[in-house]
């Protein structure tokens, strides 16, 4: 496997033998896992990604504690932004996620062709806090048991590429960044022209894809380590959404890409996302085009 393709393979197997021991990796490999243990790795996963005490409220089925954890880390955040002037309307996020982190200069070729200004990037690192500030719909939704272990195994911990998107709102045909962002994401699993997860991450990720219902020999552990996608997609785990009309059901798991906050989530993954350091050099910096806007204008009429 050639390690530029994706997050590195060795990187994933190294941390899935600190949570299981070879023989499991190697049935997963074999594809001769069973409902059975997959059920039980699942929880196994679930606590060494979440942690003990998150892990056992989600196991309870306790989302409201969980919720509760997730908004004290937002209110603690959203404190970066106290005495920060910033128009959220005019600002996008775009996170390529580890599975696609080496077609990052394709993304960001992506957004300057639509005409915007990217006004910070950067790699990071998403922590579990981090992920479950972007994402405690899907921890606390009963149905996402099974897929959101390995979710979060593969993306926490793992290098992305962040992005700071700036715009004036009469270049599209949205009240706000985040929403025309949104527009051009792309649904996974399905191929849908012009947007990134299809022109971009869709094309790479289908050569890891051997049918509907496995990966490749060799990727198991990349994208599935505990065999949970497989089984979703095959209806012997249940699932939540309906696969049927999408060609590659394997890719809806594992073919997110991208992470793009909608126009009620933009400031709490902003805040989360970058530290006040970070905060107050974007700010200065979108100050600065404000101003050179305002000037070329004034040069313009005059």
């Amino acid at each position: 496997m050639d390690k530029k393709e994706t997050f590195s393979l060795d990187k994933n197997l190294h941390n899935l033998r600190k949570i299981f021991d070879d023989k499991f990796i190697e049935k997963s490999e074999k594809l001769n896992l069973t409902k059975e243990d997959i059920e039980k790795a699942n929880e196994t996963l679930a606590c060494a990604v979440y942690g003990d005490e998150i892990s056992q409220m989600v196991l309870k089925n306790q989302m409201k504690d969980v919720l509760g954890i997730y908004a004290q880390s937002v209110q603690k955040n959203f404190k970066k932004l106290e005495n920060i002037d910033l128009d959220f309307n005019k600002i996008g996020l775009l996170l390529v996620r580890p599975e696609v982190y080496n077609l990052t200069s394709k993304f960001k070729e992506f957004i300057l062709n639509k005409g915007f200004q990217i006004v910070f990037e950067n790699d990071i690192v998403p922590t579990f806090d981090q992920y479950l500030v972007l994402y405690p719909h899907g921890i606390c939704i009963k149905e996402a048991k099974y897929d959101f272990p390995t979710r979060t195994f593969n993306y926490v911990k793992n290098k992305c590429k962040l992005f700071v998107i700036y715009g004036d709102s009469t270049k599209y045909s949205f009240s706000n960044m985040s929403d025309y962002l949104n527009s051009i994401k792309g649904k996974p699993g399905r191929y849908q022209e012009g947007t990134l997860r299809s022109d971009i991450a869709y094309k790479e990720l289908l050569q890891y894809i051997m049918d509907r219902n496995n990966y490749k020999a060799g990727y198991n552990s990349l994208f599935d380590p505990i065999g949970a996608y497989r089984f979703l997609v095959k209806g012997e785990l249940p699932n939540d959404n309906n696969l049927s009309n999408i060609i590659n059901p394997l890719l809806f798991y594992s073919g997110q890409a991208v992470h793009i906050p909608n126009q009620n989530e933009i400031a709490r993954d902003f805040c989360t996302l970058l530290n006040a350091n970070e905060i107050l050099k974007i700010t200065k910096t979108i100050g600065e085009k404000q101003q050179s806007n305002i000037e070329n204008i004034i040069i313009k009429l005059n």
